[in-house]
């Protein structure tokens, strides 16, 4: 007859218990993945109509809906009478300076300075955030202009989590980058234009001096089908 000793009965008892606990744990690991993921639909949904509802919040005249070709639009509730006035704002919602004009025009009360350049600028966050580092020379330059501190506190305090702000900018560092790219090309074709003329030249000049014209001519056409 077998006799079991103490230190098996502990052994066995430990092996049975880490067997719940982990029976337990993927139970545990069960019912949180079951309620995560009802939570998360219900969040993204009380999003989605908070949006809807604020969206539709800007007017009594017209909700905001989808379109069947692509975007939203606003739509009248009722008939309107000609001359209803469905919406007013105080100001617009957004604004565009002409670039030749942005250092000498207000990005908030629009006033001009006719070629001169205002003194408050408003760069990007991104570039403080990295001590402008990792920025390029281009990005590092760019900024909003305002004619004063008033204004320009008055821009940031109606920009939400800085949204208008780093559109304006990015904006502006795409057209650079654009602007840098085709001059870049010019140049470079002007590059191969002046290189295509020398190589001209040079060959002019030494068909001039060849005693052979006629071996010249299949030297050079042997050196044009090595290279090709």
């Amino acid at each position: 007859m077998w006799n079991q000793s103490p230190d098996d009965d502990i052994s066995s008892d430990l092996s049975t218990l880490v067997d719940d606990l982990t029976h337990l744990d993927l139970q545990k690991s069960s019912l949180c993945s079951t309620i995560t993921s009802p939570t998360t639909s219900v969040a993204s949904s009380a999003e989605v109509n908070e949006a809807t509802t604020l969206l539709n919040s800007i007017s009594s005249y017209f909700s905001v809906k989808s379109t069947k070709y692509g975007g939203r639009g606003c739509f009248a509730n009722t008939n309107l009478a000609e001359g209803t006035i469905v919406h007013e704002c105080s100001m617009p919602l957004s604004s565009t300076i002409a670039r030749p004009f942005r250092k000498e025009v207000c990005g908030s009360c629009f006033e001009i300075l006719h070629g001169k350049t205002l003194k408050f600028k408003l760069m990007s966050r991104k570039n403080k955030k990295n001590n402008s580092t990792s920025a390029s020379a281009s990005d590092c330059s760019l900024a909003l202009y305002f004619c004063s501190q008033p204004c320009m506190d008055k821009f940031i305090a109606l920009d939400i989590d800085d949204l208008y702000r780093e559109s304006l900018l990015n904006v502006e560092s795409l057209f650079i980058k654009g602007l840098n790219q085709c001059q870049y090309d010019l140049e470079r074709k002007k590059q191969q234009e002046e290189a295509e003329t020398e190589a001209e030249l040079k060959l002019e000049n030494e068909l001039k001096q060849a005693k052979d014209i006629e071996l010249f001519i299949s030297q050079k056409w042997q050196e044009a089908e090595i290279n090709c």
